[in-house]
């Protein structure tokens, strides 16, 4: 990246390129010792795919497409009186995003002078091939007639940089071929094609003066890149579509059936795709909630969770990061479990023991001791949200095998200084946590491990494993406990650094899964932990995101929401601040980075579509709506205050818990709220408590025995239908003092990175 624009710097480049290399850009970078100049500023992205498939395309925020892993890029580019005009050079507010519909199929619109041009991408099957369909449609938005051009341009670059092509080819019945492979079918021949090298410069240059060029070029530096051309003159209001078609993965032109792919059929399969999507969304998980963008937003990353599922592996994004961890599995497969896909989650996990050493050890990368831990946990939570003993029966010996590896490895360290008795080894597990230490954070994901290999001993009746991992589990807290304490009795700000004898750092971010999701430790009982959290909130957020120091040097999308979850545990209203946080940084297309710029809120880590950050959105939603504590269903825990306004309502449908299948409708009214409750239990809860945005005081309009607590009811049974009285707002919230809201001022705060 770094020699190619320093010497090609009069070449049109990708959005982020062209921002990032711009001194006049907020977004500038210097290239000076950056011997990579990797896209540190807008990593944003949107997959696009077929439902079911194992690749993704992505479309960039000004429309380009890259088809390939790692490869090239489709643009498209327009030219009006005689000038090329270029998405990647609009500013922002000539450029709008989309989804259609809520699911994968992105619209781009972008104003140009004189002219709108729309693209939309969608995937679809081509006899059993999956494939992008590239629809550009260009508009004259004048009063007279517009001769212009709509072009097609195929660029070696792609949202990370440089994508080398050597070899690059232009067959006259209509496609281009990179490295001898169909890269892109044209639907309609064009009247203009050419194609470049290195050498002879970027074809943007050389299109005004050229008409033609060889059909073959071989550029040795592997910049060999093309355009074709669609020229036309549009009457006032007049639009011109035409459609470039791509396969998702290289393939040999021979094999691909391009007699059979015509514009007509491609234009139907639009409708195909959408029906496709709405019937896979029926099925799972459906809620309603108020706000038009918590709405969108969970409509959105529903379908892309699916879209990231492959069937035999669940990946973290679709370009970065396509490839599997059992650190995002869990979270994810959680996520595609409670919203109902338990066929999906079940075919992901039976592929589980492929992955695990002969030791035991379940392995993503070698030096990563939490994923054990969290294969367990992820297998686990898909037996208590189904009840399916049949799968857990066959996972079972891989649990086994995972149990004793824990236990083995927590040992095989001789207890130092750095090393307390009973942890695990030094290593550098989630990277975002820090270089290698014994962080707490592989410790909790073991410890629940252990736990849960002695619940799935129990359930089968394997009674001989039950007692010994008993055993380990007991003992493992106490060293788990032990070294705690000492750490909380040295500590000067009595919070739990991220690894023993480490000073307060964003590591610490790791511990809050104790609390969130493994449930470990109850963050509402549990003072460390608590601390914790409000040193991790006062000190380590840059406004209302999480700001991962640790490597990411952004704001953190998928940790600030972990937070957010415990502040939702906590009841603490500060949860919607950074919920709505996020909101703002989402993309368009409802999506985020890993990790956020500060300065240019565009992705400056990792994946620019992250599947973690897409589950915890999940997760966050249904939290607020419904969430098993214990042997305790918990309803309506923490709503935005605008949602508990009369006239307002909630409701999901088809919801999946540890106790059974549960549908709810929550109704706001003056002074009263109404729940409808109808529940299909499996094993039934202790209780159920309704949680209510004022104390209750009395209850009327039911047959079913009901609790009145501070700041809600509690009962029992599969159907209820009641009406709350509540008391008049305005009195003092006594549920809410006994829970004081992250934020206080115990210590000073850092200063803001900025204002």
């Amino acid at each position: 990246n770094l020699h190619v624009l320093s010497v090609n710097s009069d070449w049109v480049w990708p959005y982020w390129m062209e921002r990032q290399s711009d001194p006049h850009d907020s977004s500038f970078i210097p290239r000076a010792m950056n011997v990579t100049y990797l896209n540190l500023t807008h990593r944003n992205w949107t997959a696009v795919g077929v439902l079911g498939g194992q690749r993704e395309a992505i479309v960039d925020p000004r429309g380009a497409v890259t088809p390939w892993p790692n490869g090239w890029s489709l643009d498209t580019w327009l030219e009006v009186d005689q000038q090329l005009r270029f998405p990647s050079r609009l500013p922002d507010t000539q450029v709008s995003q989309e989804l259609v519909e809520g699911i994968p199929w992105i619209r781009t619109t972008m104003k140009f002078p004189a002219a709108t041009l729309v693209t939309e991408d969608w995937a679809v099957s081509v006899e059993g091939r999956a494939c992008i369909v590239h629809l550009a449609t260009l508009t004259n938005q004048t009063s007279s007639p517009l001769p212009c051009s709509l072009i097609f341009a195929l660029r070696p670059t792609n949202p990370e940089g440089i994508s080398i092509i050597k070899r690059l080819a232009y067959h006259t019945q209509g496609f281009l071929l990179v490295e001898d492979q169909l890269a892109v079918a044209l639907i309609e021949k064009p009247a203009k094609w050419l194609l470049s090298t290195h050498r002879d410069g970027d074809v943007a240059h050389l299109f005004p003066r050229r008409s033609k060029s060889d059909p073959i070029v071989h550029c040795p530096v592997g910049l060999a890149n093309a355009c074709v051309s669609y020229p036309t003159t549009l009457q006032p209001g007049q639009s011109m579509s035409r459609i470039a078609v791509m396969p998702l993965e290289p393939t040999h032109p021979r094999f691909f059936p391009l007699q059979t792919v015509r514009g007509e059929h491609l234009l139907m399969t639009r409708e195909d795709t959408r029906r496709e999507w709405s019937e896979k969304l029926a099925r799972g998980l459906q809620i309603e909630v108020p706000d038009a963008r918590y709405q969108q937003c969970f409509n959105a990353n529903k379908a892309f969770l699916l879209l990231l599922n492959d069937g035999y592996e669940i990946t973290a994004g679709p370009f970065t990061y396509h490839r599997h961890w059992f650190r995002d599995a869990a979270y994810m497969l959680s996520a595609l479990s409670r919203l109902g896909y338990h066929q999906e989650v079940a075919q992901v996990l039976s592929f589980y023991p492929l992955k695990q050493w002969k030791n035991g050890y379940f392995c993503s990368q070698k030096g990563e001791w939490d994923s054990t831990g969290q294969a367990i946990w992820s297998i686990m939570e898909h037996y208590r949200l189904t009840g399916d003993v049949n799968c857990l029966r066959d996972l079972y010996p891989a649990v086994r095998r995972g149990a004793i590896w824990i236990e083995k490895k927590r040992h095989d360290v001789t207890v130092s200084k750095t090393k307390p008795r009973g942890l695990m080894p030094a290593g550098f597990s989630a990277e975002h946590l820090g270089p290698n230490d014994h962080y707490y954070w592989d410790n909790f994901w073991s410890l629940k491990g252990l736990e849960d290999a002695l619940e799935a001993a129990r359930v089968l009746g394997i009674r001989e494993d039950a007692e010994k991992f008993q055993s380990w589990a007991e003992s493992y807290r106490r060293d788990i406990l032990h070294a705690i304490q000492k750490d909380i009795e040295h500590s000067e700000v009595h919070a739990l650094p991220a690894a023993p004898g480490r000073p307060p750092d964003a590591g610490m971010i790791g511990n809050i899964c104790a609390a969130y999701p493994l449930q470990l430790f109850s963050i509402t009982e549990t003072q460390w932990l608590r601390r914790t959290l409000e040193f991790i909130r006062n000190h380590l957020f840059h406004g209302d995101g999480f700001y991962q120091e640790m490597i990411h040097s952004g704001i953190n999308s998928y940790l600030t929401m972990q937070v957010a979850q415990c502040l939702v545990q906590l009841k603490d209203e500060e949860a919607f601040r950074l919920i709505d946080y996020m909101l703002e940084l989402a993309s368009p297309t409802w999506c985020w980075p890993e990790a956020i710029h500060p300065r240019t809120l565009g992705g400056c880590m990792g994946d620019g579509h992250h599947g973690w950050a897409a589950a915890e959105w999940l997760l966050l939603m249904r939290g607020l709506l419904i969430e098993e504590a214990d042997d305790e269903l918990h309803l309506t825990r923490l709503l935005p205050k605008s949602w508990t306004c009369p006239g307002q309502s909630v409701s999901l449908q088809n919801a999946p818990t540890y106790f059974g299948k549960v549908q709810l409708r929550v109704e706001f009214f003056k002074g009263y709220s109404r729940i409808n409750f109808d529940a299909d239990w499996r094993v039934p809860p202790r209780r159920v408590i309704w949680h209510l945005p004022a104390r209750p005081v009395s209850v009327r309009d039911t047959e079913t025995p009901v609790t009145l607590l501070t700041d809600g009811i509690a009962f029992c049974g599969e159907r209820v239908s009641l009406e709350v009285q509540l008391e008049p707002t305005g009195r003092p919230d006594d549920a809410a003092s006994e829970h004081p809201k992250i934020g206080v001022e115990e210590m000073p705060h850092r200063p803001p990175l900025r204002e």
